[in-house]
């Protein structure tokens, strides 16, 4: 699919925020991490509109989030991010293929994409990469 068409989707298909987008296992962790008082980074990998930032952050799970950062494919899903995570930065970029992220760059990944989004071999190289080594979760 052209990235033309993810913004046709984008634009027709905005994601609504709420806080009850927060699986179970993410808060639990995030808890967790916030409980040792040290910084930690995030990052959402095809993050759309991103509701499970702007939830995880309207519940204080990101107190101690240092770096904050959402990746979508559509400029349109990263600009509507930008206006309810002002906190986080957004990147355009597809997920697939993120040069523009060096190695070893977050402790934490979260993703929620759709199966059709990506080749799953793939990603599953770029989440390896992108993630800190020795992180302490």
């Amino acid at each position: 699919m052209k990235a033309v068409k993810w913004e046709e989707y984008a634009t027709k298909h905005p994601h609504f925020v709420c806080e009850d987008t927060v699986p179970k296992l993410l808060e639990e962790l995030l808890k967790y991490l916030n409980k040792l008082n040290k910084p930690f980074s995030i990052i959402d990998l095809g993050c759309g509109d991103e509701t499970t930032l702007y939830a995880l952050h309207n519940r204080g799970l990101l107190e101690n989030a240092s770096k904050v950062v959402g990746v979508d494919i559509s400029k349109e899903r990263i600009k509507r991010m930008k206006t309810f995570c002002p906190f986080a930065k957004g990147i355009i970029g597809d997920v697939c293929n993120l040069k523009q992220i060096p190695d070893n760059s977050f402790g934490e990944i979260i993703s929620k994409p759709s199966n059709r989004a990506f080749r799953f071999d793939i990603v599953e190289h770029e989440f390896s990469r992108l993630v800190t080594e020795g992180r302490s979760t």
